[in-house]
């Protein structure tokens, strides 16, 4: 395989999503009885997947309950992914001039596809996107996700960067054999982790992906 490609995360890298994620968890947890959180805190716990989301911000609660809000999230959510979210400035730009340059991108996220497909229609970034896959099977910091994007494409790990603002990401990116580029502007957090490079915001991320390649 020959080709180079971008694995992007979705949440924190791409898009600001933090406010409409926070309304459907709200929604959950207040629909099984549970306190409302705040916006701050919600953000804090995103990262690994819808059901880890609830978990974490429904201490005490019994599995039952946590499935229910689970799924009262989930359908809250699809409903109004695209309200509040923002794409991040600088960041249509940057895919564009990465198109420019040959490489290919992916979409690696561990949220569901159904709502990364109508967010990345939605927002209108679709279009420039070669491949998507969501956290329905594998989930990061499971390399799952990122070698099924690679076969897809074509590309080679070794010339290959995975790009996002959690440390699933750089475990992820790191064990499917790519280099990582930490993304600073998300909401996310690296845990210390070592990265082969770090954007402090979009409008760099070209200049510094391309002096390391």
């Amino acid at each position: 395989m020959s080709g180079r490609a971008l694995l992007l995360d979705l949440d924190g890298t791409l898009i600001d999503s933090r406010s409409d994620i926070a309304r459907a968890v709200n929604h959950a947890l207040t629909g099984v009885g549970l306190p409302a959180r705040p916006l701050g805190e919600v953000a804090a716990c995103v990262g690994d997947g819808a059901a880890t989301l609830i978990e974490r911000l429904s201490p005490g609660a019994n599995q039952a309950t946590r499935q229910r809000a689970l799924e009262l999230f989930k359908d809250s959510y699809a409903e109004r992914c695209w309200v509040d979210s923002t794409i991040y400035a600088g960041i249509g730009e940057a895919l564009a001039a990465f198109r420019r340059d040959g490489w290919l991108l992916a979409v690696v996220t561990n949220k569901p596809l159904e709502h990364t497909t109508r967010i990345l229609a939605r927002s209108g970034l679709a279009a420039q996107i070669d491949a998507v896959r969501g956290g329905d099977a594998t989930r990061k910091p499971d390399p799952g996700q990122l070698r099924e994007s690679l076969a897809e494409l074509q590309a080679s790990a070794a010339t290959s960067w995975m790009i996002g603002d959690h440390h699933t990401d750089i475990r992820a990116g790191h064990a499917a054999g790519c280099q990582v580029c930490f993304c600073a502007w998300g909401f996310g957090r690296d845990d210390g982790l070592e990265v082969e490079a770090r954007a402090e915001s979009p409008a760099r991320l070209v200049d510094v992906i391309a002096r390391r390649t």
